[in-house]
This record gives C-alpha cells, sequence and structure tokens, in this order.
C-alpha cells in the first residue's frame, strides 16, 4: 500500500522519485583511484546538482539575452538604463582579468558571457516590462533564482547539498521548463 502511494506521489509530481546519477568513475576517469571513496559518494550526488543547475543557469541566461535581442535589438548591451551600471561595471572587470591572463582561455563570445547567475535578476528587474509576460510575476522569478543562487555558490565552493535543496534545483528547474518552455 505505501509502494502504491509513493508512486501515486511521484506521478503527480508531489514526491520526487529518486534519480540516477553518473557513476564516479565516469567523472573522475584516470583520477578515481586518488580520490577517498567518501568523497567519490558525495560526488555522484553532488554532479547531479551540478549538471541541473548548469543547464538552468545558461537557459536562463540565454533567455534574458533572446528577450532583449528581440524588445531592444542586437546592441541591447550597451543601450543605457538596460543593464544596470553595477553588472556592466563587474562584466568588464570580468572581461579584464580574461584579457590580462590569456593562457587561461574561456569560451565567452559576449558580455553576456561574463555575467553572474545573480546578474540575471538585476537584468530582468532593470527591464520588467520585457519579462512580465513570461513570468506569473517578478517576486517568483526574483525568488527563485535567489534561492538557486544560495545552492549554486554552495556547489561551486565545494560544499554538499542535502536532498531537500537537490529536490529544490530539480523542482525549481521543473517550474521554470512549465512556465517558459
Amino acid at each position: 500500500m505505501l509502494n502504491s502511494r509513493i508512486k501515486s506521489l511521484e506521478s503527480t509530481g508531489d514526491l520526487i522519485a529518486a534519480v540516477d546519477v553518473p557513476i564516479a568513475t565516469e567523472l573522475l576517469g584516470s583520477f578515481e583511484d586518488f580520490v577517498p571513496n567518501a568523497l567519490v559518494v558525495r560526488l555522484a550526488i553532488v554532479a547531479h546538482a551540478f549538471a541541473l543547475f548548469y543547464c538552468f543557469e545558461n537557459m536562463a541566461r540565454d533567455l534574458v539575452k533572446e528577450r532583449l535581442e528581440e524588445t531592444k535589438g542586437s546592441d541591447w548591451w550597451n543601450v543605457i538604463a538596460v543593464v544596470p551600471n553595477s553588472v556592466k561595471t563587474r562584466v568588464k572587470g570580468l572581461r579584464d582579468k580574461a584579457d590580462e591572463n590569456k593562457w587561461h582561455d574561456v569560451e565567452a563570445n559576449s558580455d553576456m558571457d561574463f555575467t553572474l547567475f545573480g546578474d540575471l535578476v538585476a537584468i530582468i528587474d532593470a527591464n520588467w516590462g520585457d519579462f512580465k509576460d513570461l513570468f506569473p510575476d517578478q517576486l517568483w522569478i526574483k525568488s527563485r533564482l535567489s534561492e538557486l543562487e544560495m545552492s549554486r555558490n554552495a556547489i561551486m565552493h565545494g560544499r554538499m547539498l542535502p536532498p531537500s535543496e537537490i529536490a529544490r534545483i530539480e523542482q525549481y528547474f521543473d517550474d521554470w521548463l512549465a512556465q517558459v518552455g
């Protein structure tokens, strides 16, 4: 009876089903023999969260870029008041640092590629009129992206997320897909 109830809750989305994650060997390659087993187990969990977040962040960045190109034109980054000055200043600093360290090659083709995840909230907020048809309201998108930024920072700084936070990433990604496709 319990198994039936669990399957029912999973099918409606009220309970998140277990997800298969890649095994550490695939992720570590020839380095697996040098990594403590306890860390390998944690890696398998956090790799799933990272993969979800990587896709979510890049899809959100692409949506912002595409929407502003549609509404403001191809040179939208340089239009006054579209991108907050604090974001432009940070992006310029990151671009300058990349230019100074040419030996460290990264794939970045535009200023948007240098934005941080939190910058997306600031850009959407500054241009709410261009995004209001995509989201239920400003608070919906601001709260989700702000909450996800905390998980993003934990992942990127080598901290472990509990299952509830990984479930939040999954749920918010699912919400995003349902809302904007």
